[in-house]
């Protein structure tokens, strides 16, 4: 049974860039349409010509794509108290899905870029306990002898990592986040501009965020960005498992120690 202050994944990241995406402008529509045909569960809430983004309101995930890059991003849900963290096959399975797609109607075939964020928390009483835990962790600043006689208030720790083609970016520091969902562009749509399904999502978005507190979080964060320039090709299961497998045998450690 792992302890009750576990780290726990909060947030997974996907990016793909690439430098042809110019049909976009023309069949961002028809990539919407499809990937609702395909998984109902998506939902518009974003049009643009800068970009276009759809919900997964079960699953917290939002996919979101351009000219120039595609973007998915899954937040645990943390209302009332509980955690739920992100379940990385689900977040695959949507990743998946949702390049198949976009990736097929924008017809892309030249990649500038790949990478995987991973964002665990480390739950803490109080700043000042997700200080004191920082101050023991195997990865952080050094503090020379001269400045000995002042009181650290807060430590954030910055070190990239390179193997091979790869780049890990690990980021350590002490943390304080409001519970909620963040507002999508659909919620500030005038519901009766808006289809009738569309409006039935709309009242379930205001629904879920009405179920989260406000009280503060506190942790200690581990945020490590994994990333690939000018990937041959974009394998999103493959580069995913392994970012995470990379991820929790050499940085995750890092906060369990803690």
């Amino acid at each position: 049974m792992s302890r009750p202050d576990a780290p726990v994944l909060d947030q997974a990241i996907l990016e793909v860039r690439y430098s042809r995406g110019h049909a976009y402008f023309d069949r961002s529509g028809q990539t919407l349409v499809e990937l609702e045909q395909m998984d109902p569960e998506w939902m518009w809430d974003q049009f643009s010509s800068q970009a276009t983004a759809a919900t997964k309101l079960s699953t917290n995930t939002r996919v979101a794509f351009s000219n120039v890059k595609f973007d998915l991003v899954r937040t645990a849900l943390t209302g009332d108290g509980r955690t739920l963290a992100v379940d990385t096959d689900q977040f695959i399975a949507d990743g998946v899905l949702a390049w198949k797609v976009i990736n097929a109607n924008l017809g892309l075939d030249e990649y500038t870029r790949i990478g995987l964020r991973l964002i665990f928390f480390l739950p803490k009483r109080s700043t000042e306990h997700a200080e004191a835990a920082m101050g023991s962790a195997i990865l952080r600043p050094m503090i020379p002898d001269e400045l000995s006689s002042l009181q650290v208030k807060a430590r954030q720790t910055v070190v990239v990592f390179s193997d091979g083609p790869l780049e890990y970016r690990v980021e350590l520091g002490g943390i304080v986040r409001h519970e909620g969902l963040p507002p999508t562009p659909l919620m500030t749509q005038r519901p009766e501009q808006l289809p009738k399904h569309q409006r039935e999502y709309r009242n379930r978005l205001f629904s879920e965020q009405a179920k989260y507190g406000r009280n503060p979080k506190y942790a200690v964060k581990l945020d490590v960005d994994c990333a690939q320039s000018d990937p041959p090709k974009v394998d999103i299961a493959a580069y995913v498992k392994q970012a995470v497998a990379t991820v929790r045998q050499n940085f995750l450690p890092i906060l369990e120690r803690l």
